[in-house]
């Protein structure tokens, strides 16, 4: 099995239209944090928008579940 995902950030230019879209295609409601926009798809993994101001303006990032990161933890506490 692979390794699931945990969290989500979706980049754009406007966190206001970006909502909007999302909001209509996946009905899908937001909470403000700061200069981050929280996603809460109802079901699932949880996620977040947001606006950094400069380049990359569209991006996406899927953070997932890994046991490599425990396995190499436990070797350098050895």
């Amino acid at each position: 099995m692979g390794n699931r995902i945990v969290q989500f950030e979706i980049g754009c230019r406007d966190t206001k239209k970006t909502q909007e879209f999302y909001s209509g295609l996946f009905d899908w409601k937001f909470e403000p944090m700061g200069r981050a926009v929280i996603i809460n798809p109802g079901e699932g993994v949880n996620g977040h928008i947001n606006a950094l101001g400069h380049e990359p303006h569209r991006y996406t990032i899927f953070s997932f579940e890994s046991t490599m990161c425990k396995r190499i933890w436990t070797k350098q506490r050895r």
